[in-house]
C-alpha cells in the first residue's frame, strides 16, 4: 500500500475520537514508497525494508486489534515508541505481541547560549579540554568520505538501534556541511554528524577512537559554527540509558539534562 493510501486511513482512524496511539511521525514522504499493511478494527500497522532492518509503524484507536496485528508481524522486525515519561500500557501491549525490549534511550536537551554564565566553577575536564583545544584538529567532510563514513558506520553501531544513514542522505548532509571529522594518516578517528530542524540542533552521531580531547575539537569547531549560521536555540540528543559512562561525563559539565521524553526499542521475537 502507498503512504498516501495508509495516512488516508489514519485520518479515518483518528476520526474515531477515541485514543490514539501511532509512532509514526511522516518519515516517507515519497509517493511511491510501498508498505506492507496489516489491517484490524481501528488499526493499521505497516511496514517497510529499511537497508539494515525491517520497521514497523502502527496508528491505531484499538488496543486489542493492535495487539492482534502486531503479533502477525514477521521475526526480527523493528519498531519504537517515543512517550513523555513512562511508557504506560502502550509497553505491555507490544510485549503481549511477542516483541522483546531491545533499548531504552532518554532524550537529553540542552540549551545553547551565546554567552555561558559563570555559574558554578569549571570541572579539571574542562579546563584541560579548553585548554588543548585545536580547531584544525576539524574539517567538513567531503563527499570522496562517505564510502569511509559507511563503512566507519556500519562496522561500529548496531543497526537496530542506531541510525546509519544511506548514502544518499549522508551525502545531503555533507553538502550541509553538518558531517565533520578529523583523519590521522587518511583514516577517520572522529566522526561528528548533527541536523538542524527548525530551531533544534540534533546530534545525531559521534565517533571517537582516540583521546576525549579529539572528540572535543571537532565537536567544538563544528558547533561554534553551527552557532553562528544556524543560530539554534537548543541542541539535543539521545542516551541509551545503560551507558553510565556518558551519563557521568555530561553530569561532571551540568549537560545532562533530560526533558521527560524516552524512546523505547523493540524488537519481534
Amino acid at each position: 500500500m502507498k503512504i498516501d493510501d495508509i495516512l488516508r486511513r489514519c485520518t479515518e482512524i483518528k476520526r474515531e475520537r477515541r485514543p490514539v496511539y501511532s509512532n509514526y511521525y511522516n518519515k516517507y514522504t515519497g509517493r511511491d514508497v510501498e508498505f506492507d499493511v496489516i489491517e484490524g478494527e481501528g488499526t493499521i500497522v505497516f511496514g517497510i525494508q529499511e537497508e539494515f532492518i525491517y520497521r514497523i509503524y502502527f496508528c491505531s484507536n484499538n488496543l486489542t486489534a493492535l495487539k492482534d496485528c502486531l503479533e502477525k508481524v514477521h521475526k526480527n522486525s523493528v519498531t519504537d515508541w517515543v512517550c513523555k515519561g513512562e511508557i504506560g500500557e502502550i509497553g505491555d501491549i507490544i510485549e503481549e505481541s511477542k516483541w522483546k525490549r531491545y533499548a531504552e534511550y532518554i532524550r537529553n536537551t540542552v540549551p545553547v547560549k551565546k554567552k555561558m554564565k559563570k555559574t558554578r566553577k569549571k570541572t579539571r575536564l574542562e579546563l584541560l579540554l579548553e585548554e588543548k583545544y585545536d580547531p584544525e584538529c576539524a574539517e567538513p567532510a567531503e563527499e570522496s568520505d562517505i564510502p569511509a563514513i559507511r563503512k566507519l558506520m556500519i562496522d561500529t553501531f548496531d543497526p537496530v538501534n542506531s541510525e546509519i544513514l544511506t548514502e544518499e542522505e549522508l551525502r545531503k548532509l555533507i553538502q550541509q556541511k553538518t558531517v565533520w571529522i578529523y583523519k590521522v594518516e587518511g583514516k577517520i578517528c572522529t566522526l561528528y554528524i548533527y541536523r538542524i530542524e527548525g530551531k533544534k540542533r540534533y546530534g545525531a552521531m559521534t565517533y571517537n577512537c582516540l583521546s576525549a580531547d579529539y572528540l572535543y575539537n571537532v565537536t567544538r569547531k563544528a558547533n561554534d559554527i553551527s552557532n553562528k549560521i544556524h543560530k539554534p536555540i537548543a541542541h539535543y540528543g539521545w542516551i541509551d540509558v545503560n551507558n553510565k559512562k556518558i551519563k557521568r561525563t555530561l553530569e561532571k559539565t551540568d549537560s545532562l539534562q533530560w526533558d521527560g521524553v524516552k524512546n523505547h526499542i523493540f524488537q519481534k521475537l
